[in-house]
């Protein structure tokens, strides 16, 4: 085993798991194994990695360098007792979850945290080297570990302790998830009354653009930002028979008017 060239397992087989495995082997790591809850799954990933050993039987996955567990944050405690079962304590493990503390390892006296801080889909590629990766260590030698595993496959590694991580997952939530969501309500809106929805495209583009060289703060534009009340309750009403969207236009108008007082 050299200093940054590890046999891996992959506990998991989901998007996550699917593009952290690739990066690993691309990067010239040797991922011995797959385990999955669903046989498919464990599969799929491991002919796409050259058809190695894919299983649902923790005890049959090869014995690895570095475990990566990498499944649903509410599923790691128990899908890490199945390994904790298989495997010896002295084993390196890790999880890849933003808002799971690295202490859910502590059974291994080698534990620790990769997070790859990006969204992953099944299907569509990502390049690994341009996202950021977040490490901690049970202790400052796996610490040091994880940082070298990670600078392989990316060019953007930080230390962040478990409240830092969490507090980054959650940044997160508001700056992809909750602007995805942003964008399937503007779609809905737009299908409704016979808009192409791709009309926004320019606009999505530019909204993302200009905060790379002007803060969040001052690029927002807006009725909200303006306080044009008229123009907010009419906005309001043309939602009436959606009440859901009508709440989420109300809650983050509400915030955006609180943040301004020009």
């Amino acid at each position: 085993m050299s200093a940054t060239r590890f046999a891996i397992a992959m506990v998991g087989a989901g998007a996550v798991a699917t593009h952290l495995a690739l990066a690993l082997a691309t990067a010239g790591h040797r991922i011995t194994g797959v385990w999955s809850r669903r046989q498919c799954s464990a599969e799929r990933l491991g002919l796409s990695l050259g058809g190695v050993v894919a299983t649902t039987d923790m005890a049959a996955l090869p014995a690895a360098d570095l475990y990566v567990v990498s499944v649903k944050d509410d599923a790691i405690a128990s899908v890490v007792s199945l390994l904790g079962a298989s495997i010896a304590p002295s084993s390196l493990v890790v999880h890849t979850a933003g808002s799971v503390p690295c202490d859910v390892l502590r059974g291994f006296a080698r534990h620790g945290v990769i997070y790859p801080m990006q969204t992953f889909s099944l299907g569509r590629a990502v390049d690994f080297a341009q996202v950021p990766v977040a490490v901690e260590g049970s202790s400052a030698a796996v610490e040091a570990t994880l940082a070298a595993v990670a600078a392989t496959i990316s060019e953007s590694v930080t230390h962040l302790n478990s409240v830092q991580r969490a507090h980054l997952h959650l940044a997160a939530v508001f700056a992809c998830n909750f602007t995805n969501a942003c964008l399937r309500a503007a779609a809905e809106v737009c299908q409704q009354h016979a808009i192409d929805p791709a009309i926004l495209d320019a606009l999505v583009a530019e909204t993302v653009a200009k905060v790379r060289t002007l803060s969040p703060h001052a690029a927002q534009t807006g009725p909200a930002r303006r306080h044009d009340k008229a123009v907010m309750q009419r906005q309001h009403d043309l939602l009436s028979d959606a009440p859901d969207l009508q709440r989420l236009y109300d809650a983050v108008s509400h915030y955006i008017a609180s943040q301004y007082h020009d």
